[in-house]
């Protein structure tokens, strides 16, 4: 976390022993110059990249798939995700099905998929978000839609290796995405502070079956509590100005 944390991309990546990454984003953020300016971090660095910028808002199935048949013979040893949460999304699902293969569906548990277990770990992930909402780059979750069923399917994946929070990739955000990814940050405040403590859970028969949110926690607590406080506070004066 910090002004300027963007800049660092590239020595995180060689950090991580990546020699060859794909960078997952948007074309907006191609559009603006964002990308850009990590490309020539990492490639600072020595560290190849290739873009892709096809992400969908709330992207689908098909999105993920598309990028996974582009990129299935190419050999990255490291991804960068570069966005909102549907960059990161993408990227988690993009990193599982190239490091251990199969479709996407083949993870997903029913009804919409086969409920593979994931085989191991991914390969490293840094997620760099441009919005302040969806906390993506904290989470194992990838939400997917589908568009033809009207539903959105949530696949239990992995969380990303690093977050980078550089608070200057969110000025560009034009006032109606300031004031949406911040209601998005102060409903998922409201709804940890609120949602049954970790207690109140039996302790499942195998570690296998434990999930992966646990319920709120006095450490949780005082998150949600502070992340209220800090929105209640600042959310307007960010929508007036960004």
């Amino acid at each position: 976390l910090g002004y300027g944390a963007a800049k660092e991309i590239g020595y995180d990546l060689k950090r991580l022993g990546v020699t060859n990454c794909l960078l997952i984003t948007d074309a907006v953020m191609v559009k603006i110059g964002t990308v850009d300016k990590i490309v020539r971090s990492i490639e600072g660095q020595g560290v190849k990249v290739t873009v892709w910028d096809k992400v969908e808002p709330e992207p689908s199935l098909k999105s993920m798939q598309d990028c996974i048949d582009t990129f299935k013979e190419s050999h990255f040893d490291g991804f960068v995700a570069v966005g909102g949460g549907s960059s990161i999304d993408s990227a988690k699902v993009i990193d599982l099905v190239l490091t251990h293969g199969g479709t996407i569906l083949d993870y997903m548990a029913p009804p919409f998929g086969v409920g593979k277990p994931i085989p191991g770990p991914f390969k490293p992930l840094i997620a760099v978000p441009t919005t302040a909402g969806t906390g993506s780059e904290t989470t194992p979750v990838a939400v997917i839609t589908f568009p033809e069923k009207m539903v959105k399917g949530a696949l239990f994946c992995g969380r990303p290796t690093l977050g980078i929070l550089d608070p200057l990739l969110t000025v560009t955000m034009p006032p109606s995405v300031t004031a949406a990814t911040g209601m998005d940050a102060l409903v998922h405040a409201i709804e940890a502070y609120v949602v049954r403590p970790y207690n109140s859970r039996s302790m499942p028969t195998t570690p296998l079956e434990r999930p992966v949110f646990t319920g709120a926690t006095e450490l949780t607590d005082i998150f949600a509590e502070k992340a209220i406080e800090l929105i209640g506070k600042y959310l307007r004066k960010a929508v007036h100005n960004g």
